[in-house]
């Protein structure tokens, strides 16, 4: 039905090369159909990211289910935790959390309790706009290892919008997101061993992280901004008004 009704549009958007790329495909249109109009954020009170807080901080902010990944964090955790050359680690989860992923959640927490970290590992619940930005500038590393292939990846956005480098999958907007802004380290997708081993180098290299999170926040106050996603989107309209002149 889509793929029908598709060419009644006037013009599609995508927010990244990626899904403008999977897109055309799926839906069976030429790719120049599709307007690539990057994401914009708001950035008031995004900026300032605390230091030296001990333990090293790993932070997850996304929905908490299995396809956005918590649990491999958690599988790569226990790796860190495990690993002689690595100081003290703790993951701090937050995000929405489905009655229905209550379990799964539950899940995690017994894994860690059973690897003797229960005191590792911390979910601190949905947050609202003034929690969320303090909960990312205490955060020394941000990742969101999905399963799936993400399409959007907004939380990474605000993450580096307070200077906070990331590890990533290599699938889906990824890729794409830390080329464009050089905010941090990409691996195998879905390999708890390969996430550790990115982890473990954003820890180690204090130097290289800082300065993934400081390219990172540059980039996205400069472009991923309200109003410059709205100038853009603006733009498809006047080239449609013009097209039909």
């Amino acid at each position: 039905m889509l793929r029908e009704r598709v060419t009644e549009a006037a013009a599609l958007v995508a927010m990244n090369g990626y899904y403008a790329d999977f897109m055309a495909e799926y839906l069976r249109v030429p790719r120049p159909s599709i307007h690539v109009v990057p994401a914009g954020i708001n950035l008031a009170g995004h900026g300032t990211r605390q230091s030296g807080q001990r333990p090293f901080t790993i932070g997850y902010l996304a929905r908490v289910c299995p396809d956005k990944g918590l649990h491999q964090l958690a599988a790569a955790l226990r790796l860190l935790a495990a690993d002689g050359d690595l100081p003290p680690v703790q993951v701090m989860a937050a995000g929405y959390l489905d009655p229905a992923d209550r379990p799964y959640l539950a899940e995690i927490g017994q894994q860690m309790q059973d690897a003797g970290l229960a005191d590792r590992f911390h979910y601190v619940g949905q947050l609202d706009r003034a929690t969320k930005i303090a909960f990312l500038q205490s955060l020394d590393l941000f990742c969101l290892p999905t399963v799936y292939r993400e399409s959007k990846g907004l939380s990474v956005f605000e993450a580096w919008a307070n200077a906070v480098p990331a590890v990533l999958p290599r699938h889906g907007a990824f890729p794409e997101m830390v080329e464009d802004t050089g905010g941090g380290l990409l691996c195998a997708p879905n390999d708890p061993a390969a996430l550790a081993a990115a982890l473990k180098r954003m820890i180690l290299d204090v130097n290289f992280a800082a300065e993934c999170g400081r390219r990172a926040q540059q980039s996205v106050h400069q472009r991923v901004q309200c109003g410059v996603m709205a100038q853009r989107m603006v733009k498809v309209y006047e080239d449609w008004e013009n097209d039909e002149r």
